[in-house]
């Protein structure tokens, strides 16, 4: 027995497997039913450890019958008891229930008060985990009662982590506090480093929880102290988790790097994949946060297979737990058919003793019967069973489906940023147009609408505008227009705007056209050189603002992409003169719905809106418009992305 507890201690279950059964062997027969049901138990816990329930079950029943014949109440209640365990591993709660109220019964025989505590320590936890908390509070405070009475001072220290953790999970954090420091008292009295390091690291939860980051981050470092004293690798890497998430709660984003760096070394070194999983989800918020946002992607997409990994891993798990469910099953049914088989012959071979046949006959019969009600019985309590599984199935789908929402969310917020550093640089515009402003409203977290600017040589360009579609593929959109932009005036020397728009135009032809789509945007490009401008104009006309007259310039009524027109794109030019004002805008403030009628706000309201208020500030112009939009928006859906660009001379 020393033996094999020896080898399971570092790991080799097998071997110590192969001892037990040897063990078994030798005293199966013996007067010592005591030790073999001690060998059968140590047996039953090896297999769940390595999740084979269905062994284990049998081998705590085994046990449980040999414990019987002794009147061991004591361990008969420990068998019972990690049985219903299993059961609510299983999600199998009426059974889990039933072997737990059983394990109850035989540990009051025993009078020992701390089995009995045992025992609704289970049966609280299967409470818990069907989200019945009021049960199973009244099963956590009868095992602090008995706990109390066993005078054991280690034991009673964790009844108050389990009424802490309850309280916690209902949200009442002064008392979960209360019950975790009374925990942290005994642990602290009876010297539990170990036990000290995890009630610290449930006190730092509830502060945060409590929204007390800097009391959580204070007991959180706490923990790290003893974590680090102790060398225990699960308590280590979780308490540099515990702090990395707080950090980046508190936006110490390079503190936050730092600590997940430590857990993430730590569960690679161990294999601890789930706190991997956490490290490196810390990590990426960490450095978005800090705008490393290149390394952030990386661990981003580390994670996402990382939990594909632990999935998988998951599933095959359960795949080799039916297996072998099924393959115990068979083995029962085979036996059982065995048995009825030599039942048969004996019957055929005892033709003189008809009576009693025609007496187990109808013996049968009634056993047959209730077997039926019994097998009805069992099918509804597996309905309920299923019910239940069912619904824990939809919770932990939902929690999938936020969780993927999340980091769908997760995900457009790093393309938001990436957008945001492709879009016109304000220092740049500033410097060659100091007084402007810039309205941009998307519609949803990226955009297909865009402004953009460059500056080659003596010649400053300056762009708006409205790429198909808006969300995740207008901005796909707009990272290809902005590209084609880039490529032709910075890598290909095109000078004048209405070249670029032809360059443009043939690029998004030959790259997306070609199962008849006519994706590609409507825009205006500006030139800027001195006092003169010229500028090409796709669909969206810019409008200019001279001595409080408006006026609306030339465009060229077909798109930058495939359209039914194809003709070249014009160059037009003015002068602008110290004053005058310049406007380019896409169609998204124009085509909003709203007002008391839900109608499109149109271009001439906006228009009068701009030259009632063009005297204004720019800064103060950039409010009004938002102000307006969402006035006249209320609450109807934003309909499209919302760009505006106006420039004072």
């Amino acid at each position: 027995m020393r033996k094999a507890s020896a080898l399971e201690k570092i790991g080799k279950n097998k071997e110590a497997l192969e001892i037990l059964n040897k063990g078994e062997a030798f005293l199966i027969g013996t007067k010592f039913k005591s030790y073999l049901a001690e060998f059968k138990i140590r047996k039953a816990y090896i297999e769940l450890a390595e999740k084979k329930y269905e062994e284990a079950i049998h081998s705590f029943k085994e046990a449980d019958s040999l414990y019987a014949l002794t009147k061991y109440y004591t361990g008969s209640a420990e068998c019972n008891q990690t049985i219903g365990r299993i059961y609510a591993l299983q999600i199998d709660y009426p059974k889990a229930i039933t072997y737990c109220q059983k394990a109850i019964q035989l540990a009051e025989l025993s009078k020992d008060p701390r089995s009995i505590g045992n025992c609704y320590l289970v049966l609280g936890n299967t409470f818990m985990q069907q989200q019945n908390y009021d049960k199973s509070l009244e099963c956590y405070l009868k095992m602090l009662e008995y706990f109390k009475d066993s005078k054991n001072e280690y034991v009673i220290a964790g009844a108050y982590i389990c009424i802490g953790n309850y309280y916690l999970y209902t949200k009442d954090f002064p008392k979960a506090k209360e019950n975790y420091i009374q925990c942290l008292e005994l642990r602290e009295k009876i010297q539990d480093q170990l036990g000290i390091a995890y009630v610290i690291q449930n006190l730092g939860e509830v502060e945060r929880a409590m929204g007390n980051l800097e009391g959580a981050s204070k007991y959180y470092r706490q923990g790290l102290v003893s974590a680090e004293k102790l060398k225990d690798p699960l308590l280590l890497t979780g308490t540099l988790n515990n702090l990395a998430s707080i950090e980046i709660d508190r936006k110490n984003f390079a503190s936050a790097e730092n600590y997940g760096l430590q857990a993430l070394q730590l569960s690679e070194r161990y294999g601890l994949k789930e706190f991997e999983l956490h490290s490196k989800s810390a990590l990426a918020k960490a450095l978005f946060g800090a705008g490393k946002y290149r390394e952030a992607y990386i661990y981003k997409d580390s994670v996402m297979m990382l939990k594909d990994s632990l999935t998988d891993q998951r599933q095959a798990a359960m795949a080799l737990e039916l297996e072998g469910k099924f393959q115990n099953h068979k083995k029962e049914s085979e036996i059982k058919l065995q048995k009825l088989s030599l039942d048969k012959k004996d019957t055929e071979l005892d033709a003189s003793k008809k009576q009693r046949v025609i007496i187990i006959a109808v013996l049968i019969l009634v056993l047959v019967f209730l077997a039926v009600l019994f097998n009805r019985f069992k099918i509804t309590n597996k309905q309920k069973a299923i019910i239940t599984s069912q619904k824990a199935e939809v919770e932990q789908q939902r929690n999938e489906i936020q969780e993927k929402q999340n980091e769908i969310l997760d995900s457009l917020q790093y393309a938001k940023q990436i957008q945001k550093l492709l879009l016109a640089n304000h220092k740049l515009v500033n410097e060659t147009l100091p007084d402007s402003f810039i309205v941009f409203k998307p519609k949803d977290i990226v955009s297909g609408d865009f402004y953009w600017a460059a500056k080659k040589e003596d010649r400053f360009y300056l762009a708006v505008c409205d790429s198909t579609g808006h969300g995740v593929p207008g901005a796909f959109m707009s990272l290809l227009n902005i590209n084609f932009l880039n490529e032709a005036i910075i890598e290909k020397n095109i000078r004048e705007p209405n070249e670029v728009f032809n360059y443009v135009r043939k690029r998004l032809v030959d790259n997306l056209s070609q199962d008849g789509r006519q994706d590609g945007m409507d825009g205006i490009l500006i030139c800027v050189k001195d006092q003169k401008i010229t500028y090409a104009a796709s669909n969206n006309a810019p409008f200019i603002i001279k001595n409080n007259t408006l006026s609306i310039l030339d465009a060229d009524k077909m798109p930058i992409g495939k359209g039914e027109k194809n003709e070249p794109f014009k160059l037009y030019e003015f002068e602008m003169h110290k004053g005058d004002q310049l406007y380019l805008s896409t169609d998204g403030f124009a085509d909003q719905f709203g007002g008391p009628k839900g109608k499109k706000y149109k271009y001439k309201p906006m228009y009068d809106l701009i030259l009632k208020n063009c005297n204004l500030p720019v800064l103060q112009q950039e409010e009004l418009l938002f102000a307006e939009f969402e006035r006249w928006r209320g609450q109807l859906e934003q309909v499209d992305d919302v760009c505006i660009l106006g420039i004072r001379l």
